[in-house]
């Protein structure tokens, strides 16, 4: 059975986005990578994480944060409290944990961990901050942190690949666009939407990139495939509407399939029908010529001249 990798970074704040849950923040995400009580209600008998790299995930948090409390942003405002204070992120080993317990499989996880440990670092350099091995769910996974530095007052998120992609991207389009020297609001408004758009773009094309980094370092040594299985990716309601369609389209194709079938069957029968009459009417006619001959035949029997002497 073919399997995939797993890797997923993402920004952690201090204080949880208004959409999100309230524990989805940096003392939440920490505390549940060091498996506290009240951060682990997802894990049926959760275990005590092995810290392979760095410090306590918590003490990271709490670095962030203090770190946080005291930097700006590129104005000068205070870092705002749902603002990016940290990375973590987890890389999951696709296989069960179930199905590692065993001498070989034990040791290719250990061969997995070393490598995936050597390209976080390699990656992350001096910001990765810690790194902890969890076993105690279905798939054995890494938990890691990413500590940006404080360069000045303001946080460093460049050494998020993504993050760094983006603000190369736009400073060097407003280096050579200058959107603050055009005088036409609306044309500003385009200029900025533009380096907004391209510095989105940078920043998937570099997230990709890592994913391809990645499986070229550590993936495709064990195995594991760069993608899992591709489907449609379509909104269920899309879904099940173009699902309808094609049901519904299938049936119109049925009924009128069905309809030509009768109108054939009705054609059929009219023409045989009329066949029929013709037939019928040539036999009449046939047995009106051949009663007609009859009559001829005696008429002239009646008019031939007698040959009697008398």
């Amino acid at each position: 059975m073919s399997v995939s990798q797993f890797i997923h970074i993402e920004g952690l704040r201090r204080v949880a986005r208004s959409n999100e849950p309230a524990w989805r923040n940096v003392s939440g995400i920490t505390a549940e990578g060091m498996r506290l009580p009240w951060a682990s209600n997802h894990v049926p008998t959760p275990a005590n994480p092995r810290i392979l790299f760095g410090d306590n995930p918590i003490r990271v948090g709490e670095v962030a944060t203090a770190q946080a409390d005291t930097a700006t942003d590129p104005i000068g405002r205070k870092v705002r409290s749902d603002g990016i204070v940290l990375f973590g992120g987890v890389v999951s080993y696709p296989i069960a944990w179930s199905d590692v317990q065993t001498s070989t499989c034990s040791d290719t996880l250990r061969n997995w961990t070393n490598a995936t440990l050597a390209w976080l670092q390699s990656t992350f350099s001096s910001t990765l901050a810690s790194v902890v091995l969890h076993v105690d769910e279905k798939y054995p996974h890494l938990h890691f942190y990413v500590l940006p530095h404080k360069v000045g007052s303001q946080l460093d998120l460049t050494c998020h690949p993504g993050y760094n992609a983006r603000e190369q991207t736009r400073q060097e389009m407003r280096a050579r666009l200058r959107p603050e020297q055009v005088s036409n609001s609306e044309e500003r408004k385009q200029i900025r939407s533009k380096i907004h758009n391209a510095g989105e773009k940078s920043y998937r094309l570099a997230m990709s990139a890592c994913q391809d980094n990645f499986h070229g370092a550590v993936s495709q040594h064990f195995n594991h495939m760069r993608f899992g299985p591709k489907r449609f990716r379509v909104e269920r309601a899309l879904h099940e509407k173009s699902r309808a369609l094609d049901e519904r389209h299938h049936e119109a194709i049925a009924i009128l399939a069905q309809e030509k079938r009768l109108w054939a069957d009705k054609i059929r029968k009219k023409l045989e029908a009329l066949e029929e009459i013709r037939a019928s009417r040539l036999r009449a006619r046939d047995a009106r010529i051949e009663e007609l001959e009859a009559e001829l035949a005696e008429l002239k029997e009646q008019l031939a001249p007698s040959n009697d002497p008398r």
